[in-house]
């Protein structure tokens, strides 16, 4: 419970930190084709992880 809150206000520390920077660095633009790409991959990352759980269910509820 105590890891969880750190790492939840840790977030809330990092995030407007690396962003400012980003900002610093990158335009606009960028930092929204940045997170395009970024959210792509997750969304896969999440698609992949949700079929082998589901697939594994499946295949482990077949057994005699």
């Amino acid at each position: 419970m105590g890891f969880l809150g750190t790492m939840r206000n840790t977030g809330k520390i990092l995030g407007p930190l690396l962003t400012g920077l980003l900002l610093g660095w990158l335009d606009y633009a960028a930092i929204f084709q940045l997170s395009a790409v970024t959210m792509a991959v997750v969304a896969l990352a999440i698609y992949i992880n949700q079929a082998r759980n589901s697939l594994s269910a499946l295949v482990g509820s077949r057994q005699p």
